[in-house]
C-alpha cells in the first residue's frame, strides 16, 4: 500500500502545468495573494487577509495531516508557482475526498491552467487513490470556476441557498461532484463525436498499465480537450 507521504510527495504533471507538494518556500506568495479582494472573493472567508503566522500554522497542519493532500501548481514553461489546489476532507474507508483550488497570480487567469490542474486531479483522486467520488463547492457568481468544472466533467449534486454573504449579497454555493466512471464516459463521448474510430482502441487502452504517448493521436483544436481527459487518465495508470 502507498504511504500518504509518498502520495504527497507525488509530482503531477499534465500539458502546461505541473503539481508538487507545497512547500514552506511558497508561503510568502500564498500571503500577498490571500489579501488580494479579486482573488479572496472566491475563496472561504476563513482565507481572507491571513498572516504569516497563520498561513505557517495552516501549513504545519496540511502537511503532516493524513486528511488533506496540497499541491503547489506551477506553471511548466517558466516554473513559476502561480497558485494551490489540494483534496481534503479526505476519507479513505468511504473513498470521497473534496478538490479546492484557487490560482493567486493573476497574470496567469484565463490561459486554461486551472482547466489542466483539475483534469490531472481528478485522473490523481481515480486512479492513483483509486477513490469513488470528488466533491466541491463553488459560489454561483464564480462564473469562469463552474465553466471549468463543468469541461472537467463535475456535475451540480445540491445548491446551498443565500448561504453566502459577499458584496452585501447573499449567494448560493454550488456543491459539484465526479464520480468514478465519469472520466471514462466522458472520454467516450467526446471521443465519440471527434472520432469515431476512436472509441473502438478506447477499451484498449483503458486495460494497459502503462502512459500512452501524446503522439497516439493528432492534436486538433477540436481534439484537444478529448486528449488531455485521456492523457490525464493514461498517464496515471
Amino acid at each position: 500500500m502507498v504511504s500518504i507521504e509518498n502520495l504527497k510527495n507525488k509530482r503531477i504533471t499534465l500539458e502546461k502545468i505541473v503539481l508538487r507538494r507545497i512547500r514552506k518556500s511558497d508561503l510568502a506568495a500564498c500571503v500577498r495573494w490571500l489579501s488580494d479582494p479579486e482573488v479572496t472573493k472566491f475563496l472561504s472567508d476563513s482565507v481572507k487577509n491571513v498572516t504569516e503566522e497563520q498561513e505557517l500554522e495552516w501549513f504545519n497542519f496540511v502537511d503532516s495531516s493524513v486528511n488533506d493532500m496540497v499541491f503547489s501548481l506551477i506553471a511548466r514553461e517558466d516554473r513559476t508557482h502561480i497558485g494551490n489546489c489540494g483534496l481534503h476532507k479526505i476519507d479513505w474507508h468511504q473513498k470521497t475526498c473534496e478538490f479546492g483550488i484557487f490560482i493567486g497570480d493573476k497574470g496567469y487567469w484565463n490561459k486554461n491552467y486551472g482547466t489542466f490542474a483539475t483534469k490531472a486531479i481528478v485522473g490523481f483522486v481515480f486512479k492513483k487513490l483509486k477513490f469513488d467520488k470528488i466533491r466541491l463547492q463553488v459560489y454561483e457568481y464564480n462564473h469562469r470556476a463552474i465553466k471549468v468544472y463543468k469541461t472537467c466533467g463535475f456535475v451540480m449534486e445540491d445548491i446551498l441557498k443565500k448561504n453566502h454573504l459577499y458584496n452585501n449579497i447573499y449567494w448560493d454555493t454550488y456543491v459539484m461532484e465526479y464520480k468514478n466512471g465519469d472520466l471514462v464516459k466522458l472520454v467516450y463521448t467526446q471521443a465519440e463525436s471527434l472520432y469515431p474510430a476512436v472509441q473502438l482502441f478506447l477499451p484498449f487502452f483503458f486495460s494497459l498499465s502503462w502512459a500512452a504517448p501524446a503522439t497516439c493521436f493528432p492534436l486538433t483544436k477540436e481534439s484537444s480537450g478529448t486528449t488531455s481527459h485521456l492523457f490525464a487518465y493514461l498517464r496515471l495508470l
